[in-house]
């Protein structure tokens, strides 16, 4: 049988061209690049926005047991 969900913690960085404000599951993490932006493991919901060039991308990511998730975002 499959393993559990691992229960821990993870990270995100993140760098977007151009840069954005980056909401997590909801809360503001601040603008890009965010670098090892610790977060439980398991499945979150990413929201980036830029008003000024009138920019809101969101994507599903999955944070995996003491692993970075890093991604380089041409928006």
């Amino acid at each position: 049988p499959q393993a559990a969900q691992e229960e821990g913690f993870g990270f995100l960085s993140l760098k977007s061209t151009p840069w954005t404000q980056v909401y997590i599951d909801g809360a503001d993490y601040g603008l890009t690049p965010l670098y090892k932006k610790q977060l439980r493991t398991g499945i979150h919901q990413i929201e980036m926005r830029n008003p000024q060039q009138g920019i809101i991308h969101k994507q599903q990511i999955t944070i995996r047991k003491d692993k970075n998730l890093k991604l380089d975002l041409k928006l």
